[in-house]
């Protein structure tokens, strides 16, 4: 998540809430880290019903925003 926020210009603060509740909530998974390393890693949970209805939440979310696509 790191390289993709840096990509976008996103600070680690603006991701780190959320997915901090994507790991309380059983949709991701956080990597063992490697002794040394600083930086955690994360992957999407298999639970892939519940990442289904997550985006089909958020398609009709950015519908009713008028967002052009998500995902």
């Amino acid at each position: 998540m790191g390289d993709l926020a840096a990509s976008y210009g996103i600070s680690a603060s603006l991701y780190q809430a959320p997915i901090r509740a994507l790991v309380q909530a059983g949709l991701a998974l956080q990597l063992p880290q490697d002794p040394g390393e600083r930086r955690k890693h994360y992957r999407r949970s298999n639970d892939n019903e519940l990442w289904q209805y997550l985006e089909g939440l958020l398609r009709r979310l950015a519908a009713v925003a008028g967002t052009e696509q998500v995902g």
